[in-house]
């Protein structure tokens, strides 16, 4: 085959590109003319794997705003044009879109691509419009007995501090279209409610709010499942997080286990069959600790940034989607059980030395409101923790960890652009845990 991937800022297109490399006689990316010669240095955009990178325009505020029309905007009609371009000049049959506003644009355009003999593995514009679409995902998910965090939408910010109430405080205001939570906040004083959903308005559109479940990304479980055309699973793998950089750092996991035992896991694939889903996605819930109920966070239409997991364990998700929307017929693969431990070395070293700088904080100043009768792991069982990982039998390291052998740039890369979000997830680290002491809960 002969590929584009796009938006090589993704570590999933870096994934998608390396794992086709050896299926592909060609392989291209796509950079955004906006980001002049910064997109030049995105991670897939640098990798050896890549033949050539072409600029495309960005297209992405209909998307944020949640403005869905049938019809193609002139800026999305402009990306569509730039990739079909691209493709004629390359001669491509295949173009596997690794961010949400690019498939969701190309699954609009999607019989303009077929007509030319292109292949774009992405569900159905109909079906990617409610699993995208945050407030209409979780009314489907209600209507099908899913547990979903209660949700509102307001019709105005003025009608943000009434459906607050029905919450209560902290309430999570967060845009119906985005990724790594960007737009996000975690409201904890009403007195700003309305001026932060007025500050998100105007990029993302109406946000909704949502119930606030305690705890961190550690609660968080990921449901990676791939339907054929026939809704049949061709590969499932479940995995729950062990670490974070951060506990309230959405974007950076840096320790996971595979585990298909939990019942979220065919809850999960029936929502996917209900939506009428074809192809890779991934469902996130959170384990609310305080009923034990696992709650839909949200559903990635596309492979993740850790669809290296799947890779890892011998599941070629993204040739199976390629072959799927070919028509290929492919065969299904027994659920992924473990025990496999997912690490990344890179993200675990700032994890602990971010949890003994913590533990060395509470020693020497502790809070003033915290509760004397708070345990924390000491030091050396914080490093048990951590010896015990990386001495499992079955372990698996991440690609960009693996890259600084064969692929430095691209590596070196990845860990400058993706560590740069820490200093966002002390903020909300930061807000959650003066909220947890005003309550006393810390």
């Amino acid at each position: 085959m002969r590929v584009l991937v796009t938006n090589p800022w993704n570590g999933q297109a870096y994934c998608v590109l390396r794992s086709l490399r050896g299926h592909a006689s060609r392989v291209v990316a796509t950079v955004y003319r906006e980001h002049g010669v910064l997109g030049r240095l995105a991670p897939a955009a640098v990798s050896r794997f890549v033949d050539r990178v072409y600029p495309v325009p960005l297209a992405i505020q209909d998307w944020r705003r949640g403005t869905l029309d049938e019809e193609n905007s002139a800026a999305e009609e402009g990306y569509v044009r730039a990739v079909l371009d691209i493709c004629e000049r390359e001669n491509l049959d295949t173009v596997f879109p690794s961010w949400d506003p690019e498939v969701l644009i190309l699954s609009k355009n999607k019989s303009r691509l077929t007509e030319r003999g292109i292949t774009v593995p992405v569900p159905e514009w109909s079906v990617l419009r409610r699993a995208m679409d945050k407030h209409a995902l979780v009314q489907a998910a209600t209507e099908l007995g899913f547990p979903c965090p209660r949700t509102y939408l307001p019709a105005t910010p003025e009608d943000a501090g009434d459906l607050a109430k029905r919450l209560g405080y902290p309430v999570v205001v967060k845009p119906r279209f985005s990724v790594r939570g960007r737009g996000s906040d975690l409201v904890t004083d009403p007195a700003k409610l309305e001026e932060t959903v007025r500050r998100v308005q105007p990029t993302f559109g109406m946000p909704i709010l949502q119930e606030w479940i305690p705890g961190g990304l550690d609660q968080r479980v990921s449901v990676a499942v791939t339907l054929d055309r026939t809704g049949r699973p061709i590969t499932v793998h479940a995995r729950r997080h062990l670490r974070t950089v951060l506990r309230s750092f959405v974007s950076l996991p840096c320790a996971q286990a595979s585990c298909t035992e939990m019942p979220v896991v065919g809850d999960a694939i029936r929502l996917l069959q209900a939506l009428g889903y074809v192809g890779h996605a991934r469902v996130q819930v959170k384990v609310d600790p305080r009923d034990g109920v696992a709650k839909l966070m949200e559903i990635n239409c596309r492979p993740g940034y850790r669809i290296w997991c799947e890779l890892a364990v011998g599941q070629p998700v993204p040739l199976l989607c390629v072959e799927i929307h070919r028509g290929v017929p492919v065969e299904a693969m027994p659920p992924h059980a473990g025990p496999d431990v997912f690490l990344n070395p890179i993200e675990d070293a700032v994890s602990l030395v971010a949890r003994l700088l913590d533990w060395t904080r509470r020693q020497v100043a502790p809070a003033r409101h915290e509760p004397t009768l708070e345990r924390h792991p000491s030091p050396r069982a914080i490093l048990r923790e951590y010896r015990e990982t990386y001495r499992a039998p079955r372990q698996h390291f991440d690609w960009y960890f693996r890259a600084l052998a064969d692929d430095p740039l691209a590596a070196l890369s990845w860990y400058a652009s993706h560590l740069l979000g820490a200093r966002r997830a002390h903020q909300l680290e930061t807000g959650t845990r003066v909220f947890r002491r005003r309550a006393g809960r810390e």
